[in-house]
C-alpha cells in the first residue's frame, strides 16, 4: 500500500514539474514578444525624432 502511495505520489511530483516547465515556456516567449514590442516602440520614436530635426 506504502509503495502505491510513492508511485502515485511520484506521479503527480512529475505533473507539477512539466506544468511548471510549460508555464515557465509559456512566460519566456511572452516575455520576447513584449521586448520585440518595446524595441519597435524604441525604433518608432527614434525615428519619429529624427524626422522632426
Amino acid at each position: 500500500m506504502l509503495e502505491i502511495r510513492e508511485v502515485e505520489r511520484e506521479k503527480m511530483s512529475m505533473k507539477i514539474a512539466e506544468a511548471g516547465y510549460d508555464i515557465r515556456e509559456q512566460i519566456k516567449k511572452i516575455e520576447n514578444a513584449y521586448n520585440r514590442k518595446i524595441g519597435e516602440n524604441i525604433k518608432f520614436a527614434r525615428s519619429g525624432k529624427d524626422e522632426a530635426e
